[in-house]
């Protein structure tokens, strides 16, 4: 599992995050099948944001 505190995650978009989350990048699936509403995406953005060191 990834590290989202590290500088390489937080330095990225709000709006990167939030694509990569719902449609996926390389090997990390996206969850916009089982995270159909786009506001819980945005909500897990922010937590993200939340785990900066």
């Amino acid at each position: 599992m990834p590290d989202f505190s590290k500088a390489v995650v937080q330095g990225q978009t709000d709006g990167d995050l939030f694509y990569k989350t719902k449609n996926g990048r390389d090997d990390m699936p996206g969850f916009g099948k089982k995270i159909t509403d786009d506001e819980d995406i945005w909500l897990l953005v922010n937590y993200i944001r939340g785990l900066k060191k």
